[in-house]
């Protein structure tokens, strides 16, 4: 399955307004690990291991969101996909 490139991920993730948000929350679990999620080197878990969600002020709900539409970004490049019932079901969501 064709999916993104650490640098890719890394500028993808600097340019979400929610980035100061994730980085926050990685410090708050584990700041040793902040450069490698910043990365990108975490790959398709770049959100999913960052932190817990449900110990965040945010919550599951909200990081569960950004989850998914980091997914769906880091597998289809094509836009046709993003809002495809398809598409959810192939990664479980």
């Amino acid at each position: 399955m064709k999916h993104r490139e650490a640098k890719e991920v890394s500028r993808w993730l600097r340019r979400r307004p929610w980035f100061n948000k994730y980085k926050r929350n990685i410090i708050e679990e584990d700041e040793s690990r902040l450069d490698y999620f910043l990365s990108g080197n975490a790959g398709m878990t770049t959100l999913s291991a960052a932190f817990m969600y449900s110990d965040t002020p945010e919550g599951i709900k909200y990081w569960g969101k950004r989850e998914e539409r980091f997914l769906r970004w880091y597998y289809y490049q094509g836009k046709e996909i993003f809002r495809c019932k398809w598409f959810t079901i192939q990664i479980g969501l």
